[in-house]
């Protein structure tokens, strides 16, 4: 079959027809299936939904995760270098997964470089920086939820969430804007859930500042 230029010939989950612009297209570094290649273009789909199942729930449940807002920090880099911080095949297909649906809010790409968007041009620079401030904690520092619940930081990150190791060992991923580092906010403040925001709010400057200068 003869494929026009500026396409490419795939089977895709989701998706209807054989042919796809390559602009629409992002090879995930490194991840093969070629057992795939020999199967119909019905199995190929179910092959593929099963392989995305696997990832969809190994990311709720945190055996892979991975952070755009630190890569963010990071600075410029290309496909191949932000698929190369996960060490599986399942972590780079959902990294990859989500550069395509997320990645333009970050970064603005350029074939296959992707260049971190300046702070101000972020669609919410604030939550960003609440983010990587919360991360710069580092693993250990007590953290507790909005609802009085305490816990540590375990020094994982997700999009707009943070992992915490409860009191009693459980891991749980808590929403960026409902974590409050306890030293910097009285146990009543805890409590109540509304302690406020003004040294978190510092810390993100600081730490946004830093990304920058990076």
């Amino acid at each position: 079959m003869v494929v026009p230029q500026g396409t490419v010939q795939a089977t895709i989950v989701g998706w209807k027809g054989e042919r796809f612009p390559l602009a629409v297209i992002q090879l995930p570094t490194g991840v093969r299936r070629p057992a795939y290649v020999a199967l119909g273009r019905e199995e190929q789909r179910a092959a593929l939904a099963a392989d995305q199942d696997r990832i969809d729930t190994a990311a709720r449940s945190g055996a892979i995760a991975h952070d755009l807002m630190t890569l963010w920090a990071r600075g410029s880099q290309t496909t191949g270098d932000i698929l190369g911080t996960q060490e599986t095949d399942e972590g780079r297909l959902a990294l990859a997964r989500d550069l395509v649906m997320r990645g333009g809010v970050l970064f603005a790409r350029h074939g296959d470089v992707w260049e971190p968007k300046a702070e101000a041009d972020l669609a919410a620079p604030e939550a960003v920086a609440r983010h990587l401030a919360l991360l710069a904690r580092g693993a250990g520092t007590t953290v507790a939820y909005r609802d009085g619940r305490g816990g540590v930081l375990s020094g994982r990150g997700r999009w707009g969430q943070v992992e915490v190791v409860l009191d009693d060992g459980a891991r749980v991923w808590w929403q960026d804007k409902d974590v409050r580092i306890v030293d910097e906010v009285s146990t009543s403040e805890r409590a109540a859930g509304d302690g406020s925001d003004r040294a978190a709010d510092a810390a993100a400057a600081s730490v946004a500042d830093d990304a920058r200068a990076g």
